[in-house]
């Protein structure tokens, strides 16, 4: 009996992963379908801080928010809850066939399809709504408590180590 127990847990993880992984290339088809070389004019959440002027972002496409991994060329000054407003274009993210990890895996588990550009983005506003707000907000917050209270290589540490921003180390 606990034979057919534990197989039928194992059929049901199985199947869920199945489910998952379908899920999945049916969301990147739909953004490669829908998304590829197209262009958005308007309001871009930034989400999270990633490497070398590269963020995480996302917009509002028919009501459904839209995950991005938006590339600028400054993007020092923004922080996680900023919104953006300007003109960006849109790529799928494909499988480079050089790298040995495999990057576009790494965002499609984090539900990001989409590669974006942007040349001028305008600081319109801060995102304040809701939990999400409030979690903007404490990490705006403690980004100046830093600022005040370390410098140079010791902010650049407390950035990375407490918040993810690898921006200012040198």
């Amino acid at each position: 009996r606990k034979i057919i127990i534990m197989a039928g847990v194992i059929s049901l993880f199985a199947v869920l992963g199945m489910l998952r992984l379908e899920g999945a290339e049916y969301i990147r088809n739909e953004a490669l379908f829908k998304y590829d070389s197209r262009t958005y004019d308007g309001e871009i959440l930034i989400t999270d801080f990633s490497d070398n002027n590269k963020v995480y972002a996302e917009f509002l496409d028919e009501g459904k928010r839209v995950k991005i991994y938006l590339s600028l060329k400054e993007c020092s000054q923004l922080l996680p809850g900023d919104i953006v407003r300007g003109k960006i274009t849109l790529s799928t993210i494909s499988r480079s066939k050089s790298q040995k990890s495999d990057f576009s895996t790494y965002l499609a588990g984090k539900g990001v399809y989409l590669y974006a550009k942007g040349e001028k983005l305008a600081l319109t506003s801060q995102y304040t709504m809701g939990i999400r707000g409030s979690v903007f907000s404490l990490r705006r917050y403690m980004r100046q408590i830093a600022q005040n209270a370390f410098s140079g290589d010791v902010l650049a540490l407390f950035c990375a180590m407490v918040q993810g921003d690898k921006s200012l180390i040198s």
